[in-house]
This record gives structure tokens, C-alpha cells and sequence, in this order.
């Protein structure tokens, strides 16, 4: 049965005296008073007290949909159509040109601001993070063509985290604790009448410190008013390939202390190829080590092999005493491995069972000589990348470079790094053998 607004408050309100009654009742409670009575009392009048003011917000939240609602015409008959987003691709509004006429006191540009947070959050592309414009130059989501351009344009600087997969970011926080267990229980076989093992586990903590990353451009102010709308994508683009990269390069070998890299965590399995003269065979035993040395690290299977692009070439080069290669797509017959297709990063074939995929962020300055790769065999399920999932953000600013009559654009996001969770996931090969090679 339907009941109007003033009926569910004036149950509030008569919900929330039985609860003052409950409560005032525990207060004045004698020694010799039956507490667990009196408290399941007044736990069932908070219960009501919660659902009456829950059904009001639901009749609130109701009115002010039914409110919203299109007049009805006399027709019944209902068409769909799809209005243009604000900011699209080739469009005569520019985003960033609206961002500064905004500030400047612009109306009509502020109203497409607005009306442009409304879409995105139809678009579901807009977190609470985000409640509105700010006109002094607060941050915006970004429109919907550019965030799918930067979906596209950034993924081959990011191949690596793309293949382990990023987590959401807890919010309100700068540094992220799992708890670990260092050592384990342990039986034994008990003897009639023995002590039974008895041995406590240890446990401890692993911090991943959350991380910023951010770059600016800086455009002209004639730019940003005369381009129809090339400035978008261009700025736009450009600095979401840069955070893509950027986070690659430390997911590899960043040094900071509780967000470190692939390279520059303790405790991995470590894999020497010394060669004066390197071969696909000695790397591809060494690959096979790498590979146990996970097995019987941690009991479970690695998922990925990670190497440079000129590694993954050295090993397409390679060839047989007959000069038949040794990894191609055509003849997997008795092959070190086969070839997935040609790609300049990500996924390009496999080895011994295990996709391989290339990336050039991966450092080729290692070793003595300063010219040596490294290869990471991994169990992705065990490093954890956590990344802001609205991000990355973009504001604006005028007022910084005024006297140059140029505009700062901003972009920044958050991440963390949990990679030595598990230290013997991971094994790193690197060496002498994995200098410069020949072709």
C-alpha cells in the first residue's frame, strides 16, 4: 500500500521516541535489572528507527525523480533519441578553451561545463571524487572521446601493467597494508601420550606507499581561442602516453621504498646468463630455471615472461646448424618457441608454455658495461598494482603564466605498487648474456 511522505516522517518521528525510550530505560536501569532485555529493546527500536528513515529517503528520492519527469502529452507514444555530448571529437566547443573562458567569467562556457559533468555522469565516467567545476580551475573529468582516446593511445606504453592488471585504489589513504604470514604451523607425527607439535605461526605487514604521478603543458593563450579543436587531443594525448610510460617504468625499476620495481625488489629469485657469446639455447635453459625456481618458490605456476623488444628479436634471429629459425609461426615442429605476430610491445609469442610479452620501458643500461636487459619471469596474480580508476585528472590554470599569455594544463593520478608480496614470484634473469646483442 502507497503511502504519502508525511506518513513515513511522522513514523520517524515516533520510531526515533521509542528509541529515546529504550535508551533512557538502560540509563535508569536497577542492579538488579534483566541489561540483555533492555538492550535487545533498544537494538530493535534502532532497527526502526534505521527503516523508517531509509523509506523516507526512498519516498525523497522518489518525489524528486517523479518531479524530474517530462510533462506527458496527450500521446502516448515515447521517442528515443540521442543528443550529442558537449565535447566530442570535432566538435566546435573545445574543452580546454571553455576550461580558461570559464574563468574569465564566460557564462555560456561554464554552462557547457556543466552540462558536460551532468553527461559524464549519465556516462558513468565520474567518481564522487568529482562533484562539479571548479571556476577557478578545479579538476574535470575529461570528455568521453578523449578518455577513449586516451584508452588507445596510452596502452602500448603499458603493456606490462595491462597484463597484470591494476586494482582500484582504496580512497583517503597514502600507504596500503596487507598482512602476511612469515611462517607457518607445522604438525607432526604424536607418538600415544607425546606432545603434540606445537609451533605459531608468525605474522607481519606489506606496505605499498601511495604514489603521485603528474606533468603540465603549457599553451599559448591564442592556442587555446583560435584552434577548432586540435589542442584537445594533442595536449591530452601526449600527457596520458607520458603516465602510461611513466608507470610502466617504475611498476619495472622504481627505487622508492615501499613501491618498489620488479628490479629493485630483495628476496627474487635471481638467474645468471654469463656468455661471451650469447645463444637462444643458453638463455633458453635459463628461462627453464626461472620458470622451476617460481614452481618450487611459492607451489603455483608463473603466468608471464617479460622481456626488452631487442631480446624477444635476438631470440627471432636465432637459428639452428641448419639456419632454420628456431621461433616462427609457420613450423612449431621442434621449436624454442613460437611467434604470436608482430607487435612492438605486448603479447608476441611464447616459451616454454608461457605468453612473452615486450616492453620498451624495460632498462637496456644494466650490468658492468652499462648495456645489458634483463628478463622477469612472473606470477602475475601476486603483484599488485592498485591505480586510481578516475583518474587521471585534469584542471587548468591561468593566472600562472599570465604575464607570457599562456595557460598551464595539468594532468596527474595516483598508484601504489605491492609487488614483493611474494618475493619468489618473481624471477629475474640478467647477466652478461644479455648484453647489446648482434644481429
Amino acid at each position: 500500500m502507497h503511502r504519502d511522505l508525511s506518513e513515513l516522517k511522522a513514523e520517524v518521528r515516533s520510531a526515533y521516541e521509542e528509541l529515546e525510550k529504550a535508551a533512557a530505560a538502560i540509563e535508569a536501569a536497577p542492579a538488579d535489572a534483566d541489561l540483555n532485555a533492555l538492550q535487545g529493546a533498544f537494538d530493535q527500536a534502532d532497527e526502526a528507527h534505521k527503516r523508517s528513515v531509509e523509506a523516507v529517503e526512498r519516498a525523497e528520492r522518489i518525489e524528486e525523480a517523479r518531479a524530474a519527469l517530462p510533462v506527458e502529452a496527450e500521446e502516448t507514444s515515447v521517442e528515443v533519441v540521442s543528443e550529442p555530448l558537449t565535447y566530442e571529437r570535432n566538435a566546435p566547443n573545445s574543452i580546454f578553451r571553455d576550461l580558461v573562458s570559464a574563468q574569465k567569467g564566460d557564462v555560456a562556457a561554464s554552462g557547457r561545463l556543466e552540462r558536460h559533468m551532468t553527461e559524464m555522469r549519465v556516462e558513468s565516467r565520474v567518481s564522487s571524487l568529482v562533484s562539479g567545476t571548479d571556476a577557478d580551475g578545479g579538476y574535470l573529468v575529461p570528455p568521453v572521446y578523449l578518455q577513449d582516446e586516451f584508452v588507445t593511445l596510452a596502452r602500448p606504453g603499458r603493456k606490462l601493467v595491462d597484463a597484470v592488471g591494476t586494482k582500484p585504489l582504496p580512497p583517503n589513504t597514502d600507504s596500503i597494508n596487507i598482512p602476511t604470514m612469515d611462517s607457518g604451523t607445522a604438525v607432526a607425527v604424536q607418538t600415544e601420550a607425546s606432545a603434540a607439535q606445537d609451533t605459531a605461526a608468525t605474522f607481519n605487514t606489506v606496505s605499498g606507499a601511495v604514489q603521485t604521478i603528474a606533468g603540465i603543458q603549457n599553451v599559448s593563450q591564442q592556442l587555446v581561442d583560435r584552434s577548432v579543436p586540435g589542442v584537445d587531443q594533442v595536449i591530452f594525448g601526449d600527457l596520458t602516453r607520458a603516465y602510461a610510460s611513466q608507470l610502466e617504468s617504475k611498476f619495472i625499476s622504481s627505487t622508492t621504498t615501499n613501491a618498489k620495481g620488479l628490479d629493485q625488489l630483495s628476496g627474487t629469485n635471481g638467474v645468471t646468463y654469463t656468455a661471451s657469446t650469447p645463444t637462444a639455447a643458453g638463455l633458453y635453459s635459463k628461462i627453464a630455471d626461472a620458470i622451476q625456481q617460481i614452481h618450487t618458490g611459492i607451489y603455483e605456476a608463473p603466468t608471464h615472461i617479460f622481456m626488452h623488444p631487442r631480446r624477444w628479436a635476438f631470440l627471432l634471429a636465432s637459428a639452428d646448424t641448419a639456419n632454420r629459425p628456431l621461433i616462427t609461426p609457420y613450423a612449431p615442429f621442434n621449436s624454442a618457441g613460437d611467434q604470436a605476430g608482430v607487435a612492438s610491445e605486448g603479447v608476441v609469442g611464447s616459451i616454454q608454455g608461457l605468453p612473452v610479452l615486450t616492453s620498451a620501458n624495460i632498462p637496456t643500461t644494466g650490468g658492468a658495461g652499462t648495456n645489458q636487459d634483463e628478463i622477469f619471469v612472473v606470477s602475475a596474480p601476486n603483484l599488485y598494482v592498485y591505480e586510481d580508476q578516475s583518474g587521471p585528472y585534469l584542471d587548468t590554470f591561468r593566472d600562472v603564466l599570465s604575464g607570457t599569455l599562456q595557460v598551464r594544463f595539468r594532468l596527474f593520478s595516483y598508484y601504489s605498487l605491492i609487488l614483493g608480496r611474494r618475493p619468489k614470484a618473481i624471477s629475474v634473469i640478467s647477466g652478461t648474456g644479455l648484453a647489446t646483442p648482434t644481429f
